[in-house]
């Protein structure tokens, strides 16, 4: 306390120091008419009044932003079945997860932190590792159901034991139901309810969250490879439908993402999707064990993991300490990727799923 109060007394020391060199500063010596002379302030010196001013960037995306964000981050449960495309919401996604579940589907988890979207769906009922990733965030989960089955991956009851702030359809006014779309690939939200819902209950920031290092675009770091594209299959019943490519596009620095051989767009903006980063995230998947089919990922520990940036790829490891800790991503030398400022893909896979670097 003391050494924060005595920055405190230095900063406000300066801007003091700072006004009062602007007011005794130059004066001109051009006399007015009748005589008197006129006194013309300096003004401040706005690199100094910079230097002061610390800036702000989101802490799930690092850009720059006029002012900091104010509660927890959204994280909601997104649908990827073929009756769920295409999905609201996405594009303005700060981090976006997908990962398996039962069936040889995916479905994603969209994360914002400073981002207003007015519509996201649709809205699908959550697996046990999207609450490890909530918890990870510090985040308000919004969720359509979850798995209740007895086991390791009963989410009602996970959700209770392990203090998951979520909210689902019977939260009132958090989700309600598309009448152009068919159940249940048409529960609605958007980050003001959620916020709003948040709020009413308490559940107020900052956020506890380790932030990930970024960097200007350019400069990738770690021996990376030079790569224009990405190609990967999930595994299972629905093989092609839920296979992905990653194109790098030179003009943008950024990666377009195709999804069962066709652009992948969000259905609110009409444009591909695009981001900065994209991390694969390689990780075994274990079998739950129950009547559904339900899956498990190694949250802890580490693992491989390939990290997508600037037109080349970084192969390196991917460590989280603590069952609730950040992910991170390492170079092959030990040194954290720092990500370019903009959005981040994660994609979850188990690592003999089949990919190709082109």
């Amino acid at each position: 306390m003391l050494r924060r109060g005595s920055r405190l007394v230095r900063l406000l020391g300066l801007l003091v120091a700072i006004v009062s060199l602007a007011a005794c500063g130059a004066h001109s010596s051009a006399p007015r008419p009748g005589g008197s002379r006129a006194v013309a302030r300096a003004p401040i010196n706005a690199r100094v009044l910079a230097a002061v001013a610390q800036p702000v960037y989101g802490p799930l995306d690092g850009v720059s932003l006029p002012a900091a964000a104010e509660g927890l981050p959204v994280a909601v449960v997104i649908d990827n079945a073929l009756p769920a495309r295409p999905q609201y919401g996405l594009a303005q996604a700060e981090v976006v997860y997908e990962l398996l579940v039962e069936g040889g589907i995916t479905r994603f988890l969209a994360v914002y932190s400073h981002a207003a979207v007015s519509r996201i769906e649709p809205v699908r009922s959550v697996r046990t590792p999207f609450l490890r990733l909530a918890l990870e965030l510090d985040a308000v989960l919004a969720h359509a159901g979850a798995a209740a089955e007895e086991g390791p991956a009963d989410a009602v009851s996970q959700m209770r034991q392990w203090g998951v702030h979520h909210l689902e359809e019977e939260a009132g006014g958090v989700i309600s139901r598309d009448p152009s779309r068919a159940a249940p690939h048409n529960a609605v939200t958007s980050t003001a309810a959620v916020r709003a819902a948040a709020g009413a209950r308490g559940w107020s920031g900052p956020a506890r969250l380790s932030l990930w290092h970024f960097k200007e675009d350019g400069g990738a770091s770690g021996a990376p490879v030079t790569a224009a594209s990405l190609d990967f299959d999930t595994t299972g019943i629905n093989r092609g439908a839920f296979a992905v490519r990653w194109e790098y596009d030179p003009a943008s620095n950024s990666y377009l993402r195709f999804q069962g051989g066709a652009p992948h767009r969000d259905a609110g903006t009409n444009t591909q999707l695009r981001v900065k980063n994209v991390v694969i995230h390689l990780a075994p998947v274990i079998p739950a064990g129950d009547r559904s089919g339900h899956l498990l990922y190694q949250s802890e520990g580490s693992g491989r993991a390939l990290v997508l940036r600037d037109g080349v790829v970084t192969e390196g490891t991917w460590r989280t300490d603590g069952p609730n800790g950040r992910t991170r991503y390492y170079d092959e030398s030990g040194r954290e990727i720092a990500f370019n400022r903009g959005a981040t893909w994660v994609e979850m896979l188990p690592p003999e799923a089949p990919r190709r670097l082109a």
